[in-house]
């Protein structure tokens, strides 16, 4: 899979390939916090350590090759399995090595934490959403498994074409599917996915999700002129997965190229994205209450959810515009006068998600469903990691709701 130009082309960008297809490399977010900096957005919403984050891959290759894609499309894409297979615990062991090798290059540059940087070289956690589609591999369950057995934290994500691999996959710390899109048309148009079944196959694995009783996540990426205005569509889709989470983030622009004609134009504010995700909320609700079809509610003028707005439910910047856009939805006028609703996370109270976190820096928000992560007004999206470890160690049946853990009020919708 890698060929000579390949590994020439991913090392350059800071990449360390690991046997024939594999590769690994250091997050800015994992040097910001060895340097006592801000942590990014998992550290905010989910309370990983940013410095003991390994970033990786099993596989380079990918079957879609998306409009935004941050990589620049330098690794190879395919429908199938077709290299040479390496093995997952080499893989592992390759990738620890070469994590630690990079933090070890961290030793000296200003601000580093001497605590920080001990800490920075015994990994807990692993994004595996570094480049290409994890789940190819044919491997990935003993990847995952080898990765548990050394207590490092899986958050793996995956585009959505690969429905029985999702379906096989065991127990993942977090497991996120990208949702890029809510129609055929636009999803062709920004993933431009390889296969002929695409929505097919999309549907397929985010209904997948329903059966998974670990953490659940729809991975929203926003594009501007693309997706931004979908919100009423995206609503439609939550019930096939059930996710636990959906994530909302604006693209990353990387610079023009040839493989993509996107701009700066097309990166979306933090309060779009915000804006975005109260759309959403409110869709729902209008879905929820049997609201006419085109049910997607937008925030109305005016509402543009910056109002700190704490309301004792973890949040509730926004609420104001969520009510207002569930009555558009829904079709129904009335009085302000009239309208006394409780909220409960940001949201009315019946609502099933609420708006839980956000992190400005990355342009991204979380919306969580409340049952079971809103308790007493208060949301549980971080996670209890070394609960996690234990409960897949004993071997037995858990579910997500048994390793969350309180978040902190600096990390909740509307908190400065």
């Amino acid at each position: 899979m890698v060929t000579p130009q390949l590994r020439e082309a991913l090392t350059k960008q800071g990449y360390k390939i690991l046997g024939s297809h594999s590769g690994v490399k250091l997050c800015r977010w994992t040097k910001a916090m060895l340097r006592g900096r801000g942590g990014c957005y998992k550290h905010t919403f989910y309370g990983i350590e940013s410095h003991r984050c390994m970033e990786a891959t099993p596989s380079l290759a990918c079957a879609n090759k998306c409009v935004f894609c941050w990589r620049h499309h330098t690794n190879p894409v395919g429908r199938e399995w077709r290299w040479q297979m390496d093995d997952p615990l080499e893989l592992v062991a390759s990738a620890i090595f070469e994590h630690r090798g990079m933090i070890k290059q961290m030793k000296g540059v200003p601000g580093v934490m001497p605590a920080r940087f001990q800490e920075g070289m015994d990994p807990r956690h692993c994004a595996l959403s570094l480049v290409g589609e994890p789940i190819m591999y044919p491997e990935i369950g003993k990847f995952v498994n080898a990765l548990h057995e050394r207590r490092i934290s899986t958050f793996l994500v995956t585009n959505a074409q690969f429905p029985d691999a999702i379906t096989a996959l065991p127990g993942i710390t977090q497991l996120y599917v990208s949702v890029d899109a809510a129609t055929p048309e636009t999803l062709k148009a920004i993933d431009r996915p390889l296969f002929g079944d695409f929505w097919d196959r999309f549907m397929t694995s985010l209904t997948a999700l329903r059966d998974k009783h670990q953490r659940t996540v729809y991975r929203l990426t926003l594009v501007a002129g693309w997706n931004a205005e979908d919100a009423g569509e995206y609503a439609k889709l939550i019930d096939l997965g059930q996710p636990d989470f959906i994530e909302i983030k604006g693209m990353t622009y990387c610079g023009s190229t040839g493989a993509s004609s996107l701009t700066m134009k097309n990166v979306p504010y933090h309060d779009d994205v915000k804006k975005f995700g109260e759309s959403l909320c409110a869709a729902r609700i209008a879905l929820q209450a049997g609201g006419r079809e085109d049910s997607g509610a937008r925030a109305p003028a005016g509402g543009d959810g910056d109002d700190d707005g704490s309301d004792g439910g973890g949040g509730g910047g926004g609420a104001a515009s969520v009510a207002d856009g569930a009555a558009a939805g829904s079709g129904e006028v009335k009085d302000e006068a009239e309208v006394e609703v409780e909220f409960t996370g940001g949201t009315p109270a019946g609502a099933d998600y609420g708006l839980a976190c956000e992190h400005q820096h990355s342009c991204c928000i979380l919306l969580a469903r409340k049952d079971p992560y809103l308790v007493d007004g208060e949301w549980h999206t971080w996670i209890n990691y070394e609960k996690f470890q234990d409960l897949t160690a004993a071997g037995k049946p858990f579910k997500a709701s048994e390793y969350m853990m309180p978040t902190p009020k600096w990390a909740t919708w509307g908190a400065e």
